[in-house]
């Protein structure tokens, strides 16, 4: 239903509408933009518009949180009514820039510019800030507030730094986190460290393993055939590398093929179990490659297993 109100004519019709007064609807009270279907603006702020229809619409108030409400700070330093108000226009006719690429911090080192040296002072630095903005567009500047803030500051470094002084830093939160020392003593008796070299207290620091003081022993359950034999093969050196010339032979004990002691380092290891005769090689069919960590002791597995 088309909105009513009272003014000099108190009709809104589709052609148009002429008067101010205060025109109510649904939404509130206020004055902006309308359509046939009679709805007006929502947000707090008084403002003349032209209706989608052709027809004026009235001046009046509306009441409600629009998304034109300035910030307080915003209001504070907006670049308005400043001395220096008709050199950014320049500014903005000459470059991309624009009155809304200018933040809180930039107004008051435009400020600050202006105190130290006036109009000719303010004026050099609009110039300067013109000739760094020629040929830049717009869209090739992702944060204009901060790309103009940059070139402001560096203009005259003396009265950034003043206007920083003056202005103060932010005081450091006093809500430090508290971390306990922890003390533990000291063995008179430990391997000496030397820088370079494997500390030899590493070894005593890991896990105890069925490995011997000189290796590791591998174990695996294999039925094999007369002229078989059983080998191990893995990533580490004392395993071969991989190369299969440099495989190492398993001993049968009972039920359990068994290595002799390898020394495999200390780092996590791959590995597989292999049955060779002749030049006839079968690996174990199971993904992934069997790994051992550092300093663990292997577990007796079955063949082809994992």
């Amino acid at each position: 239903m088309p909105p009513k109100g009272k003014g000099e004519k108190g009709k809104v019709e589709k052609g148009g509408s002429k008067g101010a007064g205060k025109g109510k609807d649904a939404g509130g009270k206020g004055a902006g933009k309308s359509k046939d279907g009679g709805k007006s603006s929502e947000g707090k702020a008084s403002a003349k518009g032209k209706s989608k229809d052709g027809g004026k619409s009235g001046e009046g108030k509306a009441s409600g949180k629009g998304k034109s409400q300035e910030t307080q700070e915003e209001k504070v330093y907006s670049t308005d009514g400043r001395p220096y108000t008709a050199a950014l226009a320049e500014l903005y006719k000459n470059s991309a820039a624009a009155p809304r690429d200018f933040d809180p911090k930039a107004v008051q080192l435009l400020d600050a510019l202006y105190n130290a040296g006036g109009t000719e002072k303010i004026e050099a630095a609009v110039v300067d800030l013109t000739k760094k903005l020629e040929g830049v567009e717009r869209a090739k500047v992702l944060n204009w507030r901060n790309y103009l803030f940059a070139h402001l500051r560096a203009f005259d470094k003396e009265v950034y730094t003043a206007m920083k002084e003056e202005r103060g830093r932010p005081e450091r939160s006093r809500n430090k986190k508290v971390v306990p020392i922890v003390m533990t003593a000291l063995k008179a008796t430990a391997a000496e460290f030397i820088p370079g070299q494997f500390w030899a207290g590493a070894a005593a620091a890991l896990p105890k393993t069925e490995a011997t003081p000189s290796g590791t022993v591998f174990q695996v359950e294999c039925r094999t055939e007369a002229g078989e034999s059983v080998l191990v093969l893995g990533s580490a050196q004392g395993l071969g590398s991989w190369d299969m010339k440099e495989a190492k032979p398993l001993k049968l004990e009972g039920t359990t093929w068994k290595s002799e002691p390898l020394d495999i380092g200390f780092g996590e290891v791959e590995y597989k179990f292999i049955v060779k005769k002749g030049d006839d090689v079968r690996w174990e069919s199971i993904e992934p490659n069997r790994k051992l960590k550092g300093g663990a002791a292997p577990p007796v597995v079955k063949f082809g297993e994992s």
